[in-house]
């Protein structure tokens, strides 16, 4: 695990992304989590435009997405990052409460790598996150650009 890289989370629910950080500390994921609560800001930073302008492109490990966000819808993003060929290899998940199959499906079309739905219960969401970490921050082999420290 590169426990350097951060981890951006595109979450408005601040409840949502209070459980999220709460998860992450339980399963012992220690990287740092950067948190917009808007699609705009996520965009630009992601993209180092707007206000970020003067950044360099962020290289986080993952970008967990949701997808009913103010400002910037989270599948606009997603095709964002996917068009920008420096971006274009960072593992997105979405993470939404909002699981019809036709959402799901428009996810997948437009490049997420994972889909996980939101739960209500604390314990069934510790172990999606627990898969999560077990999954993409000790079993992927991730880009060789990801993983510089």
């Amino acid at each position: 695990m590169n426990a350097k890289k951060e981890i951006i989370v595109v979450e408005d629910n601040e409840i949502d992304f209070f459980a999220l950080k709460r998860a992450f500390r339980k399963v012992g994921i220690p990287n740092p989590l950067v948190h917009f609560e808007n699609g705009e800001q996520a965009y630009n930073y992601l993209l180092s435009q707007g206000e970020y302008a003067q950044d360099p492109l962020p290289e986080p490990l993952l970008v967990l997405l949701d997808l009913n966000l103010p400002e910037m819808h989270g599948l606009e993003i997603l095709q964002s990052i996917r068009a920008h060929e420096k971006q274009a290899s960072i593992p997105v998940i979405v993470v939404s409460s909002t699981k019809t199959e036709e959402e799901i499906k428009a996810c997948y079309r437009m490049g997420a790598n994972s889909f996980v739905a939101k739960e209500i219960a604390f314990d069934s969401f510790i172990k999606k996150v627990s898969n999560l970490k077990s999954f993409w921050l000790e079993t992927a082999e991730l880009p060789v650009n990801m993983i510089r420290s």
